[in-house]
């Protein structure tokens, strides 16, 4: 079983209701509830059933998300799908037509030209920001697009956004927490070169229980020092800090900083807005502000997450993982008692 920390998390929970906690046994990464009453209820990964399962996929495809969240009238960042060769030939055969308005390096560099650089280039489903790279010229575009085309069917091309990158979950229209995540930094000593740095950090992580970081020669991290004319060799001088990538995941080793008790309420009516917009109960919306204690009238939502994994977050500290429990108490509350959940 994966001896991971969502899966403790329900094990505790479980034991706490009465409820009775099944995995699959290889790999622990799924299985099924049964509650006290009789009802069960399952779960892959950190998807649970409470919310619906076309709202989730829609919630996963970026640029469906996108849409539906302008609709509901929200800022969000401009951006354009564009589609691996190997996609449009499977579209050539099925459909002429459309298959002769897709173009897998034309598209992507008409949006260069009408937004410029920097951009940053995604896979359009995807998560913990993998794939997702800034590039500052055409060199750079193509050369990302060439790898993830090796994977993906479908790019996202992203002009960047103002603001602080936050995070914040709602379950039924109310904020559970929230918490801003600053991208991967290290601060110099005037002595160690970043990548003595890079690796210090990633101890330090290691240390509560957070493993996920990129490595020295990730080439992310090597074109972003690049950028600010720096390498893995230079040594910042004491106090100075240094950005190693420009989003903000906790997954490549982002930090915390809470700020569950210092939202403007107009983030949480965005955030409640933007769960709305696509059919969710239960997402982690993060969302782009200067501060989210002040109103921002340019913030805007990157994306909503139908699953948010929050284990970085729950390893900031005791009050942070309370919070995470007390969510999914919620969610087990829910599941056990309302038709509507399943």
């Amino acid at each position: 079983m994966d001896e991971g920390y969502f899966p403790k998390l329900l094990q505790r929970l479980c034991a706490e209701i009465g409820a009775e906690l099944s995995f699959e046994p290889e790999f622990g990464r799924a299985g099924y509830i049964t509650f006290a009453n009789g009802s069960r209820r399952f779960f892959k990964g950190t998807n649970l059933d409470l919310n619906g399962s076309a709202a989730a996929q829609i919630a996963q495809d970026k640029d469906f998300c996108a849409k539906f969240l302008r609709r509901a009238g929200l800022n969000v960042p401009e951006g354009q799908v564009v589609f691996a060769p190997k996609c449009v030939a499977k579209w050539r055969a099925k459909n002429p037509g459309v298959a002769a308005r897709m173009d897998p390096y034309g598209d992507a560099m008409a949006a260069a030209e009408r937004w410029g650089f920097p951009l940053f280039v995604k896979p359009n489903e995807g998560a913990e920001g993998e794939g997702v790279r800034q590039v500052a010229d055409e060199g750079q575009l193509c050369a990302h697009l060439d790898l993830l085309y090796q994977e993906h069917d479908r790019v996202l091309i992203q002009r960047p956004a103002e603001g602080d990158d936050y995070r914040i979950v709602v379950l039924d229209g109310e904020v559970a927490l929230a918490y801003q995540r600053v991208p991967l930094t290290v601060t110099g000593t005037g002595s160690k070169t970043i990548r003595a740095l890079l690796e210090h950090r990633a101890a330090e992580l290691s240390t509560v229980g957070r493993q996920a970081i990129v490595a020295a020669d990730d080439a992310r991290v090597v074109a972003h020092l690049a950028a600010q004319g720096l390498s893995m060799d230079d040594c910042p001088g004491p106090g100075e800090e240094v950005r190693l990538l420009a989003n903000a995941n906790l997954s490549t080793g982002g930090a915390v900083v809470d700020v569950s008790e210092h939202i403007d309420d107009t983030y949480t009516q965005m955030a409640w807005r933007a769960a709305e917009a696509v059919g969710l109960r239960f997402a982690g919306v993060d969302i782009l502000a200067r501060d989210i204690a002040e109103p921002d009238p340019d913030a805007s939502v990157l994306e909503v997450n139908s699953a948010p994994g929050l284990n970085n977050y729950a390893a900031f500290s005791a009050q942070a993982e309370e919070r995470v429990s007390g969510l999914y108490r919620a969610i087990l509350a829910i599941l056990a008692e309302d038709p509507e959940a399943a």
